[in-house]
Parts: C-alpha cells; sequence; structure tokens
C-alpha cells in the first residue's frame, strides 16, 4: 500500500515479475565468470561423479528393451503381416534390425561410457567448441522429429480407444 492508501500496483507486479524471473532463472554455479566462460565449462559438461552413476547394464538392457516396445514397431510388424510375411517372421525381421542398430548404438557410445561424459563434450574433441554446435543442434532436431513420428504414429490408437467417447451423441427425445 502506498500512502494514499490504495495498493500499490507496480509494487505488486514487479514482486510477481520478480518471483518468476527468480524461478525460473538457472543456478550459477561457478560464481565470477562469464558468459563466454561458463560455455567453456559448466556442471552439465564435466565428467558424471562417481555417487551419479547408479545406472548397470541391467538399466542400460531394460531402457533398451522399454524403447523398442513402443507404438511404432508394432506397426512396423502390423505392415509386415499385410505384405505377406508370417507373424513370427515380422518379430524376427524387428528384432534383428533393432539387434544391428543396437550395435552402433553401443559403439558410439562407449566414450561416454568409459569416460562418463556427455555427447556434445565428445563433440567439441572432435568438432571444436563451436563446430559442435551443429551435432548437438542436429540432434536435438532429430529428437523432436523422432517424437513427432511417435505421437504420429500413436494417433490412430488413441482413435479407436477414446474415438467412441468424443463422438457426439443421438439427442434422444423425453
Amino acid at each position: 500500500m502506498d500512502t494514499s492508501g490504495a495498493p500499490s500496483r507496480q509494487r505488486f507486479h514487479g514482486s510477481k515479475a520478480k518471483y518468476w524471473a527468480n524461478k525460473m532463472a538457472v543456478e550459477q554455479t561457478e560464481e565470477g565468470l562469464s558468459t563466454a566462460q561458463l560455455m567453456l565449462i559448466n556442471h552439465d559438461l564435466k565428467p558424471v561423479e562417481t555417487a551419479r552413476r547408479v545406472w548397470g547394464p541391467w538399466n542400460f538392457c531394460g531402457y533398451w528393451i522399454a524403447d523398442c516396445l513402443n507404438i511404432n514397431t508394432l506397426m512396423i510388424a502390423s505392415s509386415m503381416t499385410v505384405s505377406g510375411m508370417a507373424w513370427w517372421q515380422a518379430w524376427i525381421a524387428i528384432i534383428c534390425g533393432y539387434s544391428f542398430a543396437g550395435i552402433f548404438v553401443v559403439l558410439v557410445a562407449r566414450i561416454g561410457a568409459v569416460y562418463h561424459i556427455s555427447f556434445p563434450v565428445v563433440c567439441r574433441s572432435s568438432f571444436g567448441i563451436w563446430g559442435s554446435l551443429f551435432p548437438v543442434l542436429n540432434r536435438t532436431v532429430m529428437a523432436c522429429v523422432w517424437v513427432s513420428i511417435f505421437f504420429r504414429g500413436s494417433k490412430p490408437s488413441d482413435t479407436c480407444l477414446i474415438g467412441g467417447y468424443l463422438q457426439p451423441r443421438p439427442a434422444r427425445e423425453p
């Protein structure tokens, strides 16, 4: 309240904006460093500490299996059976395909698993600091594209599951 007794609108607005600015602010762990220096080293670019390395081989296998079992995999299997393959042939082809891709995923991820560093750090070793921005942005865009493919692939199943509830009901006479 100001001296006239009316609530101060600007003061309330400023405190609300300050609240949200503080809520969305990223914590600065290294005090006194410029933005350019923080781009060179920050908490996300350092190797993962031993205490934070909690995933073992079973965690990675479970994650890979869960990642492979999705609507798109079922759609691949169904399109193979429609094309004339038996169901078991389709699943063998899918398992072989995911295993083949898994070999390359493990090979690419080996440097991160051995040295406990993230993908941007690995890219910096090959492309330099500024050159590594392209592979990182490329990976980000491809992740967005892949998630959109998952959403698009799950749309027919969503329509089947909840489509009946969203249809307009005929008006009933009393």
